[in-house]
């Protein structure tokens, strides 16, 4: 299992299985798209325009600095048409997801204000979804903190997890 099979993993088990949740972190996880949805092209565009097309539409729509950290991040890319196309359908068909139903004294967000994937108003309603719980803005974690900065990520897990 890769990290990212891992990481929806783990989420889909705290939502169907909260009894067994103790402590949930959520490193840039468990977000509501819909926050970005209404400045996503429609299902018909992704599926029918040419990647560039659409990075370029993207482009045009940028407003704020996540949106433009999360396009400089698209554009860095390989272009691999399939995923771009695959991310952008699955941003535009999401459904809100249930907020786990844990207190949030038992919830840990962690993310980094300049995370390249995933848009400033995405992080905040995280940040907001989650008010009650320990927040930790990691500088540099990016959209895996956990990769590019795993000492910082393994103190503060093995610290909550030690005197929860």
């Amino acid at each position: 299992m890769d990290l990212l099979s891992a990481d929806i993993f783990a989420q889909a088990f705290a939502l169907a299985e909260p009894g067994m949740v103790h402590q949930l972190f959520l490193a840039n996880t468990l977000f509501d798209a819909t926050v970005m949805q209404g400045k996503l092209p429609d299902v018909h565009e992704i599926e029918t325009v040419n990647a560039n097309q659409l990075i370029a539409g993207q482009r045009s729509m940028t407003t704020d600095e996540g949106e433009k950290a999360l396009q400089t991040f698209t554009e860095l890319q390989p272009t691999n048409e399939a995923l771009l196309r695959a991310t952008l359908l699955a941003l535009v068909r999401a459904r809100p997801l249930p907020k786990v139903p844990l207190p949030d004294s038992a919830v840990v967000v962690i993310d980094d204000d300049h995370d390249p994937s995933m848009p400033a108003p995405m992080r905040y309603a995280v940040r907001e979804r989650h008010a009650g719980s320990l927040q930790l803005c990691i500088q540099g974690g990016g959209h895996q903190p956990a990769i590019q900065r795993p000492h910082t990520v393994a103190t503060l897990l093995l610290h909550r997890l030690t005197t929860a």
